[in-house]
């Protein structure tokens, strides 16, 4: 793939728990994921992984695994939703059962807002830790490391060139 070409591969990789892994029927083992992601990155291709919190019985501990997992796995890029019951899922039909939803104005339907309760947690807490996801993973130091020299300097390194280049035309005018 990396000959033909391809440089990103998005993984849907939804949780760092095997509970919640299995709870989604995902059937993959986080072992599969550690393994497919490391055999990505030795490859060069970048790799991103999607993320889902907010499962009607996942716990607060549950969502930390899954925040952290990310950076273990080294990954390059993250996106992170929560869990969104659209009809005629199999999570929809849980949240009705159990009468999670809380709204069925389908315009508020976006993953990334809490349209379900959680039977563990207020969402008013599921919000925070939505918000913590992407602070943690793209304010940690080795990702903000690895920015700054991949955009940043480059970017600075261009504008000086451009500068000294219009400077040097400048006198010599």
């Amino acid at each position: 793939m990396r000959k033909a070409g391809c440089f990103l591969i998005y993984y849907g990789i939804e949780s760092g728990s095997q509970r919640i892994l299995n709870f989604i029927k995902k059937g993959i083992k986080i072992e599969q994921i550690k393994r497919a992601i490391r055999w990505t990155r030795e490859t060069g291709i970048k790799t991103l992984g999607s993320f889902i919190i907010g499962f009607p019985n996942e716990t607060k501990e549950e969502i930390k695994k899954t925040i952290e997992f990310p950076k273990k796995l080294k990954l390059d890029y993250v996106q992170f939703s929560i869990a969104t019951p659209y009809p005629g899922t199999e999570l929809y039909r849980i949240a009705k059962e159990k009468r999670l939803l809380l709204t069925e104005d389908w315009s508020q339907y976006t993953a990334a807002k809490p349209v379900m309760a959680m039977e563990n947690m207020e969402i008013k807490e599921l919000r925070r830790l939505f918000r913590r996801a992407y602070m943690n993973f793209y304010l940690s130091p080795k990702t903000l490391l690895c920015n700054l020299t991949r955009y940043i300097l480059p970017v600075l390194k261009a504008a000086a060139r451009s500068t000294l280049k219009a400077a040097i035309s400048y006198i010599k005018k």
